[in-house]
């Protein structure tokens, strides 16, 4: 808690803080002291008023207890999200819920999904692509095998690809009869943005040129098969 206090403009409630965290330990079962850990998380994270710091806090403690991690980990992962779509109106708890759902549909865990969220949470965000979509995404990765970090690696390079086109992508696109651009992106979502591009019936090399780098080529061929289902 002292090196919470750190990070306070104003320490006066310090006491009751303190007192909070012991409460939330022992609702959770948790450490006293691994709970402060997380509030720090969430306090550098930004969370500046009580009310918003014990919500996460209590919101981490739920998604640790249900993904089998320790609320740090779990924090980390949910303050990484909110930061990155911060002003899409998502709460803690709707985070929470997705990280969970792409951890019961995926082959991952909360903590491989805390660990490497923040390398696509933020490209995903600034190209229109909904935390519920992304979360889909990663966990149709990785129940095609392919591991969490890859996958967001994957992803990533991606929306790289529509969010800096090369001239030889928009050469492609045009060839393809298919919008390759951000507005598109935003407009059709990531489902059916990758589903068009897979029902022209591009072939691996076209589809190289349009997204470039090989790990984006594998989360394209994996998610647009089937319409995106």
């Amino acid at each position: 808690m002292a090196e919470v206090s750190t990070l306070m403009d104003d320490t006066s409630n310090m006491n009751g803080l303190a007192d909070a965290v012991k409460d939330i330990a022992i609702q959770f079962g948790k450490m006293p002291v691994d709970q402060a850990k997380a509030l720090y998380q969430i306090i550098s994270a930004g969370a500046s008023d009580a009310a918003t710091q014990m919500e996460q806090l209590t919101v981490a403690n739920k998604l640790a207890v249900g993904g089998v991690t320790d609320v740090a980990t779990a924090a980390d992962g949910l303050t990484t999200v909110l930061n990155a779509y911060a002003g899409s109106g998502m709460s803690a708890n709707d985070v929470s819920d997705i990280l969970f759902a792409t951890m019961k549909g995926g082959k991952t865990t909360i903590g491989e999904l805390s660990q490497s969220i923040g390398n696509v949470a933020t490209i995903a965000a600034q190209t229109g692509v909904g935390f519920d979509e992304l979360g889909a995404a990663v966990g149709t990765l990785t129940k095609a095998g392919i591991n969490t970090s890859q996958s967001m690696d994957a992803l990533r390079g991606v929306l790289s690809a529509v969010l800096k086109q090369s001239d030889q992508s928009v050469k492609m696109a045009k060839e393809l009869g298919v919008e390759f651009n951000t507005t598109a992106l935003e407009a059709k979502g990531l489902r059916n943005f990758l589903a068009d591009i897979a029902n022209t019936g591009a072939t691996s090399e076209q589809l190289s040129k349009l997204f470039g780098r090989v790990e984006g080529l594998n989360a394209v061929m994996a998610l647009g098969s089937q319409g995106g289902a």
